[in-house]
């Protein structure tokens, strides 16, 4: 099982990178450099299906960084 949680920081980082490439785009003159909805534009259900795929795995990596700090509140 420990390859969940290495596969879910790897979703993590490239939907990260996804992100970081919009706002590039926005920023250098309105582009749009949204990688994911250029590889999936024909097919919305698989575009957004990774969408809720990296919103999932984020779930899980915080759950994850929960269960190991013992969800306790920081002093």
């Amino acid at each position: 099982m420990k390859f969940i949680p290495t596969l879910a920081m790897i979703i993590i980082i490239l939907g990260a990178l996804n992100w970081g490439m919009i706002g590039l785009g926005e920023f250098m003159g309105g582009q749009n450099w949204n990688v994911i909805a250029h590889i999936f534009d024909q097919w919305p259900e698989v575009l957004f299906t990774a969408y809720i795929v990296i919103g999932v795995s984020g779930a899980w990596a915080l759950f994850d960084w929960w269960a190991k700090t013992g969800g306790k509140k920081r002093k």
